[in-house]
């Protein structure tokens, strides 16, 4: 019976050793400055401190979650494209795959989520 576990751990060892990694790490990028809104998609520009969205990369956000965090009360809602406007600074969730892709001259990006910045949406 150990000589059966013993073989049965050596075996998942084995097998967990041998899967594939998996590096595509979801990453909170730095702001943005939306450009222009349409409806399953954000266009963006960096913000000031940021380097990582050039002057023009659109943001596919079909179906992710967007929030906006009132500051002043903590209080976090799950907002819509809809609530976001030219002008918004926005954080932009996306994974290690969708900034290489960036860097390799694509101008078109998946995120995971988006959080409003800009603060004008407190008396919701």
């Amino acid at each position: 019976m150990k000589r059966t576990i013993g073989m049965f751990l050596v075996c998942i060892l084995s097998l967990t050793a041998c899967g594939t990694k998996n590096d595509d790490n979801f990453n909170l990028t730095a702001n943005a400055v939306v450009t222009e809104v349409q409806e399953d998609t954000i266009t963006v520009k960096d913000a000031e401190e940021s380097d990582v969205f050039g002057d023009e990369c659109i943001v596919e956000c079909n179906g992710i979650p967007i929030i906006y965090c009132d500051y002043e009360s903590g209080e976090v809602t799950d907002i819509s494209v809809d609530d976001i406007v030219v002008g918004d600074e926005i954080i932009i969730g996306i994974r290690d795959s969708e900034i290489k892709k960036l860097q390799n001259g694509e101008n078109t990006v998946k995120a995971e989520q988006i959080q409003l910045l800009t603060q004008r949406l407190n008396n919701r």
